[in-house]
């Protein structure tokens, strides 16, 4: 990584602790940064830990501190670009932002943002990454005292899967449709009742269109929060 990401979070006032954290995520992002471009190459499947250490340049025990295996990098990966954007729809972000924000990242990686859609494996990530998109939406309605009935449950459940197919489309489409167009069709796409529910954020922010080194400046600023663990 460049020496002008390494130094984003070193801020001479913070605490120990709080560099030590920040480093912990600059290197974590490192080494999904280094998955990503390897995946240029061979598929995750057939990508080794020890390649991924010879080119990130750590030891084995470095990436073991960091991530339980490879797919728990990719899930760690996931989930923080989720927390930058689509958990904040209907908070910071109108449906069009907060799917602008996390899509922007993922464009940035996307050999890493591919993967979880390709192949019978990737199954259980799968699931997992629409059912927690289906509760963080009831979550939203929940902070904002909108009574979730039965009608606005299944928009949501609903909505969380058609949402999942179209970014998989758009992912796995080398001749993809601009980033933004694929947001204002997404929106378009979300439940009248829903997407009236939340598309007013109750603390409105400009969505980002991240770059690599916003989207790590964001990442450090995040909360500790690991990724949900992954599917047995």
């Amino acid at each position: 990584m460049s020496e002008e990401l390494l130094l984003l979070s070193t801020n001479p006032d913070d605490t120990a602790g709080e560099c030590e954290r920040d480093f912990r995520v600059i290197d974590k992002f490192g080494v999904c940064v280094v998955i990503d471009h390897l995946l240029n190459e061979t598929t995750l499947e057939k990508l080794t830990v020890e390649t991924i250490c010879k080119n990130a340049n750590i030891s084995r025990a470095s990436f073991y501190r960091m991530f339980s295996d490879k797919y728990d990098a990719l899930n760690w990966f996931m989930f923080r670009t989720l927390d930058l954007g689509n958990r904040l729809t209907g908070i910071n972000y109108s449906w069009y932002g907060g799917n602008l924000t996390t899509i922007s990242c993922g464009e940035k990686l996307v050999n890493l943002f591919r993967s979880p859609w390709q192949g019978h494996d990737y199954y259980g990530m799968r699931v997992q990454g629409i059912n927690y998109r289906y509760r963080d939406i009831l979550k939203v309605l929940g902070i904002r005292n909108i009574e979730v009935t039965p009608e606005l449950e299944f928009q949501a459940h609903n909505y969380a899967y058609l949402e999942s197919h179209m970014v998989r489309r758009w992912y796995n489409d080398d001749n993809r449709m601009p980033l933004k167009q694929l947001c204002e069709y997404m929106a378009d796409c979300v439940p009248r009742q829903l997407f009236e529910a939340l598309n007013d954020p109750i603390d409105p922010k400009e969505p980002v269109e991240h770059t690599l080194s916003s989207m790590l400046a964001a990442f450090v600023q995040l909360p500790v929060e690991d990724a949900p663990p992954l599917p047995q």
